[in-house]
């Protein structure tokens, strides 16, 4: 006697060469085939699903209720949201000279501007003092007072010691630090307080309101001019920056070269701007729409881990491979089944955000390609997950609270905007973390 095991059914042959059988030897039928297999599972686990009614029920309810907060944010971010028009044109500017109230003689019509200088020798005296002199020639209110220093360490101790006379802290004033101490050549550092400057920090280019202007409903043409003092993309023009360097290179070409034209007469233009959504309430609520489509997805990580675990511990899987199912069979059976599903809600979600315009400046298919991947990355983390367990509905949620805690991980980056590239690449390898920077950029 012989025993042929094939697919997913057992056979038994009975017979063989000689006595007893009387009949031709015993056929083994082909094994099923691999799409065969899968084709039967994906039939057994809807079949699962519909025994299981209540879990099915919650699997359609649950992220029902996450899309109808979807909804609500939507409508209630354009509903505050202030929508910016076009600027064809921006006014042009001349070159700012600003200067801040003296201090100590605050009734004064007289302006100053504070210049720290390092080193303390004859040389910057003497540039420094056609500087002076340069600068209050382009703005006759302005006066450039310079303070001199030994060394770059005693001009930032006195900095942060001083808080009403020199220079004043939070207002304005510069520090320049020349590398030559004879100004032989012409290389320096500027050094302003952080107030005054555009971040240095990535992203560079961050949404601030004082750059969108709404234009001049006065003006025919379309002009419109920024507030200086608000807006970042020209505070190098308002603060003094570009200034300070150019009349630093009039006084240099003077007393090196012998040049005297004086500074140069220059002014500055923004380029054209055109129509965007500013959203109110910062990062905060921008990132909001890309933790409901995270936990709209992740959710479903509950379902099919309490499925897996189940049938794990009432050994439904070990059976099914002792009767010829392939293991690839099974957890694939799975990977598609979960993977239409998320496939299903994201496109719901996705065209419910361009309907309501949530990220109105992103492409439709890559957001759908971000969320199947997060999806797969849902569904791997699920099978890591089953084997450590004994009780489904603990493991499902256990799973779930795990990829909510790494998705908030993305916070980190708001609370520390000078976050290295390294550390937000050592980030992004956890998928959820992934997920939700990449989601909070369109």
């Amino acid at each position: 006697m012989s025993v042929s095991r094939t697919g997913m059914d057992m056979g038994t042959g009975l017979g063989g060469r000689g006595g007893g059988g009387g009949g031709s030897e015993y056929v083994r039928p082909p094994r099923s085939t691999f799409l065969g297999q899968l084709w039967t599972m994906l039939g057994r686990n809807i079949l699962l699903k519909r025994g299981s009614i209540k879990l099915t029920i919650a699997e359609i309810f649950i992220p029902g209720i996450f899309l109808m907060e979807f909804v609500l944010l939507g409508v209630l971010t354009n509903k505050f949201n202030t929508a910016y028009p076009a600027i064809p044109e921006f006014t042009e500017q001349p070159l700012s000279y600003p200067g801040f109230p003296n201090p100590f003689f605050p009734q004064s019509p007289l302006m100053y501007y504070p210049v720290a200088c390092v080193p303390d020798t004859a040389a910057a005296r003497n540039i420094m003092n056609l500087t002076a002199t340069y600068w209050n020639a382009m703005n006759k209110t302005s006066h450039l007072y310079t303070l001199f220093f030994p060394s770059e360490e005693e001009m930032v101790k006195f900095y942060l010691n001083t808080s009403t006379s020199f220079p004043v802290r939070g207002a304005g004033g510069a520090g320049i630090v020349f590398e030559d101490r004879e100004i032989k050549t012409l290389r320096y550092t500027l050094r302003y307080p952080s107030e005054l400057m555009p971040p240095t920090s990535k992203p560079y280019i961050r949404d601030n309101i004082a750059c969108r202007p709404l234009p001049d409903k006065n003006k025919t043409s379309g002009n419109s001019t920024l507030t200086p003092g608000l807006c970042y993309a020209n505070a190098y023009a308002y603060t003094g920056f570009a200034s300070l360097q150019n009349v630093l290179a009039a006084a240099f070409a003077k007393i090196n070269f012998g040049i005297d034209d004086g500074p140069l007469l220059l002014s500055t233009k923004m380029i054209p701007e055109g129509p965007t959504k500013l959203i109110n309430g910062g990062a905060a609520v921008a990132s909001m729409p890309a933790n409901y489509m995270s936990q709209l997805l992740s959710f479903y990580v509950i379902f099919l881990v309490i499925y897996v675990v189940t049938e794990k511990e009432k050994k439904h899987i070990a059976s099914m491979e002792i009767m010829g199912l392939r293991p690839a069979v099974y957890w694939l059976s799975w990977v598609i089944l979960y993977l239409i599903l998320m496939l299903s809600v994201s496109l719901i979600a996705l065209v419910l955000a361009n309907v309501l315009s949530i990220w109105p400046k992103s492409s439709f298919p890559l957001l759908l390609i971000d969320c199947m991947l997060y999806g797969s990355s849902v569904i791997a983390l699920g099978f890591c997950m089953a084997p450590l367990f004994r009780r489904p509905l603990v493991a499902g949620l256990m799973t779930y609270a795990l990829m909510t805690v790494f998705g908030f991980l993305y916070l980190l980056e708001t609370f520390i905007p000078n976050m290295s590239d390294a550390a937000r690449w050592a980030m992004a390898i956890l998928s959820p973390t992934a997920f939700f920077m990449s989601m909070a950029r369109v």
